[in-house]
């Protein structure tokens, strides 16, 4: 009889942080001893083979701060920093699917539902995706290329989309079904973790005057987001989704080849880091559970739409526009 394996959120996480210890150079018998951890109980954990999210406080936290070496204590913080956020938007996750009672396979708790509304989106759009890491801007980027007009237009439209991009935010949690939800997607409001904070400091460094006029495509962009929460709470994550996925999808595509010498690489690497990546995984699950019998027309064209004028607001960054 075949085994299964695990998988769900908790089983991701768990993969991650085996990942971790094995990058170590830890074995788990001297993990377990230094954390004073019960070895079976920790390879049950690092196996994925548990229902529950781990302990921060009597685990993951150790754990991390255990494997982090180098001496660094800025480097340590940062990773228990992340570590730490990650942990709390898979608590939210995992008190969202109990509510809607979907189990994880692979954990003898059943399996999961069979329809899943994050890959209906991306199966409605997958004509879309080919463009994401070919298209002229994100090549650009990826090689340096851009000129320094184009590089400055960039700056500019991205504040101001990330800026009002938190208030959509802001509204998509206050119009969430539970508080798990809201607390879920109040991860992604942070200055830092938008990278708004990159874009100041690179705006800063090459004296970029942000309050410059945005392009139509970014007010555009921007009001359609906000839009969709007047709409309901479906098709606004499902917009959310949509940007962020198109985001990492396209950095994480480039980031193997792209040209770390450049003023922006900084901000390509944040866009295609691993704590980026959880967060999208994070908001899938999320989509699936607001969605259960999968995703509604009105989620496609959202989604669809939101795609779409990424792409054309790359294509405005590269070659200008005006009102």
């Amino acid at each position: 009889m075949a085994v299964s394996t695990p998988n769900g959120p908790v089983a991701e996480f768990c993969a991650a942080l085996r990942e971790l210890q094995r990058a170590s150079g830890l074995s788990r018998t001297t993990l377990a001893r230094q954390l004073s951890y019960g070895r079976s109980q920790l390879y049950e954990i690092l196996d994925g083979r548990i229902k529950r999210p781990p302990e921060w406080d009597k685990l993951v936290e150790p754990l991390v701060r255990a494997c982090v070496t180098g001496g660094d204590r800025v480097v340590v913080e940062r990773s228990v920093a992340e570590w730490k956020q990650r942990h709390e938007v898979l608590v939210r996750v995992c008190e969202e699917l109990h509510r809607h009672g979907v189990r994880e396979a692979g954990t003898g708790g059943g399996v999961l539902a069979p329809r899943s509304a994050a890959e209906d989106l991306l199966a409605h759009s997958r004509r879309l995706w080919p463009r994401l890491s070919d298209h002229p801007f994100v090549r650009a980027v990826s090689r340096g290329e851009l000129t320094d007009a184009a590089f400055r237009r960039w700056m500019v439209n991205d504040h101001y989309f990330n800026v009002e991009y938190q208030r959509f935010l802001a509204g998509l949690a206050g119009c969430a079904p539970t508080a798990a939800a809201t607390e879920a997607i109040a991860v992604g409001i942070p200055a830092t973790f938008l990278g708004l904070d990159q874009v100041r400091q690179t705006a800063a460094r090459f004296h970029i005057e942000l309050d410059a006029e945005p392009g139509p495509t970014t007010v555009g962009l921007a009001a359609f987001l906000q839009a969709q929460v007047s709409r309901g709470y479906e098709p606004a994550l499902a917009a959310l989704y949509a940007t962020e996925r198109v985001y990492f999808d396209a950095w994480s595509g480039i980031r193997g080849e792209a040209n770390r010498a450049t003023p922006y690489w900084h901000l390509v690497e944040h866009w295609s880091s691993e704590p980026y990546g959880h967060w999208i995984t994070s908001l899938g699950r999320m989509v699936d559970v607001a969605a259960p019998a999968g995703a509604t027309p009105e989620m496609c064209r959202a989604f669809d739409r939101a795609v779409r004028f990424e792409l054309l607001f790359w294509r405005a960054i590269l070659d200008g526009e005006s009102w």
